[in-house]
């Protein structure tokens, strides 16, 4: 089960940077892998207090948000033992660092496709589409141990699906 994050940036953007998760696992060579991911989602609920109208009536205003998290962890290791830098978390750093949006995607600039759960895949549609949709990264939490003499970093990717009509 492969799950690939991508960052688009220019319109209708075909070859967009991303990262491929759970290619091997082999702990000794460089990669990442996505050991479990949560797709949440909220309802807006609204509380309308109107004169002459009991107070507190609810009224279900339909989905609200959509937030995807994924835990997984990436391997420190890239070449030779003494080598330390790691192209799965120059991306996550820079990603994390950079814009969230541009002209070009105004909802969000990520996308994620999930092999063994294509239904939640999100392919960004930005602008000038009146159906725009993507994700936002939201944030990134980082924590590394040391494993068998090699540093490991686990992390935690929080993104928010956001959709609008901006034309």
């Amino acid at each position: 089960m492969t799950i690939t994050l991508s960052r688009f940036t220019t319109e209708d953007d075909q070859s967009p940077e991303t990262l491929v998760f759970n290619t091997t696992l082999d702990t000794s060579v460089e990669g990442g892998s996505i050991v479990s991911y949560q797709i949440s989602s909220t309802t807006g609920i609204g509380n309308f207090q109107v004169a002459e109208q009991d107070i507190g009536e609810h009224q279900d205003l339909g989905p609200f948000e959509k937030l995807y998290k994924l835990n997984g962890y990436v391997t420190k290791r890239q070449g030779d033992v003494g080598v330390s830098d790691n192209v799965f978390l120059e991306v996550l750093k820079k990603w994390d660092e950079e814009t969230k949006q541009n002209d070009n995607y105004k909802h969000g600039r990520f996308g994620i496709l999930i092999d063994d759960l294509a239904l939640f895949n999100i392919i960004p549609v930005g602008s000038p589409n009146t159906d725009q949709i993507g994700l936002l990264w939201k944030g990134m939490t980082l924590n590394c141990a040391y494993a068998k003499n090699q540093l490991v970093a686990y992390f935690e990717i929080d993104l928010l699906l956001d959709r609008g009509d901006d034309d």
